[in-house]
């Protein structure tokens, strides 16, 4: 029995040539914890205040959703 995989996009032109209904959003993490956001410049916003108070493990991914 095969078994069905999920494939994220790997790059900005499959979002747009078949995964268009799919939006973006940014998760960082800091320490394993995740905070979920819509835009990079919040993601990115977040991501300074985390390393201003002396996290080092602080990681910005991007991801998609529906």
């Amino acid at each position: 029995m095969e078994r069905f995989q999920y494939k994220m996009p790997s790059s900005s032109d499959e979002v747009r040539n078949g995964w268009n209904h799919l939006k973006e959003k940014y998760i960082v993490w800091v320490g394993g914890i995740d905070d979920h956001f819509k835009t990079k410049e919040e993601a990115n916003q977040s991501a300074a205040e985390w390393k201003a108070k002396g996290y080092t493990d602080v990681i910005i991914e991007k991801s998609y959703y529906s």
